[in-house]
């Protein structure tokens, strides 16, 4: 029913402690579009949304939670506090959303060297099975930077236990990218 459906996110930066995701769409290749919407808390803070399409119409939108651990743009390269992935799914195209959905907890990483992309997880789908893939850089269980890599077999409803998807020496590791062919 959303064939052609256009749909972008982006990070509303307020101020304080919130920046929630946003999303509008457009049904005629981006000549009109919907009205902005928070597809979240809006007091969450939030970056890095990566909006899919699974092959049945409904969207799934995975993006960078800050939750508790007081990110304010200014911190050390790793938070004190756990951070997190999530995703939320809309079941009509991207017009509603439900709760969001914890994918994983993350021990942030910034590359120190260079200005990259730490919060910005990267997402694919699988249309003909709507499995969702999703990397990321962080810190692994032991406290080494690696590239990260989840999946979900049910359309997000649950994740796979992250797996290092590197094995890099040292830090020279950043802006993970993941993409599926048909």
């Amino acid at each position: 029913p959303n064939s052609g459906r256009v749909l972008v996110t982006w990070t509303e930066f307020g101020t304080g402690s919130k920046s929630p995701i946003d999303r509008a769409y457009s049904d005629d290749h981006g000549a009109t579009w919907s009205a902005a919407a928070t597809i979240h808390d809006p007091s969450t803070m939030a970056q890095g949304s990566q909006p899919v399409f699974l092959h049945d119409g409904r969207v799934a939108i995975v993006y960078w939670n800050f939750a508790n651990s007081g990110f304010s743009g200014n911190d050390a390269a790793v938070s004190a506090s756990p951070e997190e992935i999530d995703v939320v799914v809309s079941q009509d195209g991207g017009v509603t959303f439900g709760s969001p959905i914890r994918i994983t907890t993350v021990a942030r990483y910034d590359q120190p060297s260079i200005r990259n992309g730490t919060f910005l997880p990267s997402a694919t789908v699988d249309r003909t099975t709507n499995d969702i893939y999703v990397v990321y850089q962080a810190l692994d269980a032991a406290g080494v930077p690696r590239i990260l890599f989840t999946k979900s077999t049910n359309a997000g409803a649950t994740w796979s236990a992250p797996i290092p998807f590197t094995n890099n020496p040292g830090t020279r590791l950043f802006n993970a990218a993941i993409a599926l062919s048909p």
